[in-house]
């Protein structure tokens, strides 16, 4: 058994939640950020329908409700987290619903995992509230990290645990969502170009 594998036991054991962050050694897209987020959270969600596209967002307030509605071991995915939980957000109301969801709601028993490109583009306050971050070194590897404070500056600390490897998406059902994930990444680019017009 794994590290993270044992460490996702002994939460479920003690019936708490455990959050993820994702992200890119070299700040780049397209290395399987997204495809090891929903292989992580199928691995993950203890419910009787499994992960679903309901559990899988871009926007940080459809997390948030999520969070407090879906059933006891869902997993839940922020995908592109710097978009909505940038550091120079970080004042924000939704940043902080966010925040108070991952540092407070300890006992609901949900598995949230966030992606971003970089991990310096999330705000740092909130970056050291993760339970376990994964950077990803290339397509298919990274590095699992246990995510802990040091007691005496207060700074994060992050413990290396072992590597990481995973293949692209095999489940019919995975790529169905990946698929509505990469429609709902098109449309919210299409806006925001829409908006920079309107701006202009």
């Amino acid at each position: 058994m794994s590290w993270f594998e044992a460490f996702y036991q002994k939460r479920v054991n003690q019936n708490r939640d455990l959050t993820v962050l994702i992200s890119d050694a070299s700040n780049e897209r397209g290395t399987g950020k997204t495809t090891l987020a929903l292989k992580l959270a199928d691995y993950m969600d203890r419910t009787d329908e499994g992960i679903t596209t309901d559990k899988v967002t871009l926007e940080a307030d459809s997390l948030r409700d999520a969070y407090s509605t879906l059933p006891v071991g869902s997993s839940l995915l922020l995908d592109e987290a710097e978009a909505q939980l940038s550091k120079y957000r970080a004042a924000r109301g939704i940043n902080k619903e966010v925040r108070d969801i991952v540092s407070q709601a300890r006992v609901l028993e949900r598995y949230a995992i966030f992606t971003a490109p970089a991990s310096g583009a999330i705000d740092n306050d909130l970056k050291s509230l993760f339970d376990v971050w994964i950077l990803v070194q290339r397509r298919g590897k990274g590095v699992v990290h246990y995510c802990d404070v040091n007691p005496y500056r207060g700074h994060p600390l992050f413990k290396k645990k072992e590597p990481i490897t995973w293949s692209d998406l095999e489940s019919e059902r995975l790529k169905e969502i990946y698929d509505k994930l990469a429609e709902d990444k098109e449309e919210r680019l299409s806006n925001n170009d829409r908006g920079d017009e309107g701006d202009e």
